[in-house]
């Protein structure tokens, strides 16, 4: 059977017009994953954002005790406060933003109770400082109990960021 001209146009267009819909649905699946990726990877390196944030406002607060301590001077515990709310707030912030990752949710209920503890040594040399001087603060810093906290943490935050 013979095909007009007309009609080899015709199905040379459909055929042309099922292509460029094949190319576009592929296309757009793929910028769909590229943009999803991107989006992940923007939500990730916001929580690994998060967590050094967690780490520098540790050391902060551990830098403002240290440095109450061995000064006794008033003024390093505004800044030690400053630094541990803002650890409480950037981990009140983290859960926030991983609420649909039970795993990461997970993770931070195990490494709340290790700040915590770290938060509640620091303010513990802090009053032992306060109550007692220089050499009953230095002797509680000289258990390592502290140290072995904030390697702790770091082990943990290490964990999660993997």
């Amino acid at each position: 059977m013979k095909l007009s001209t007309e009609r080899k146009v015709s199905l040379g267009f459909g055929a042309g017009l099922i292509i460029l819909l094949v190319i576009g649905t592929v296309s757009y699946d793929a910028i769909y994953e590229l943009v999803r990726a991107a989006e992940l990877r923007h939500h990730v390196d916001r929580v690994l954002a998060g967590l050094k944030d967690v780490l520098s406002g540790l050391d902060h607060a551990e830098s403002e005790q240290r440095g109450y301590v061995i000064t006794g001077e008033e003024a390093y515990l505004g800044p030690f406060q400053a630094a541990v709310d803002r650890v409480a707030d950037r981990l009140t912030k983290l859960r926030r933003l991983t609420g649909d990752d039970a795993r990461v949710q997970q993770q931070l209920d195990g490494l709340q109770p290790l700040i915590d503890r770290r938060i509640a040594r620091l303010s513990e040399g802090i009053d032992r400082r306060r109550r007692s001087g220089f050499d009953a603060a230095m002797a509680s810093v000289r258990t390592g109990v502290g140290r072995r906290l904030m390697n702790d943490i770091h082990r943990a935050i290490d964990e999660m960021s993997d």
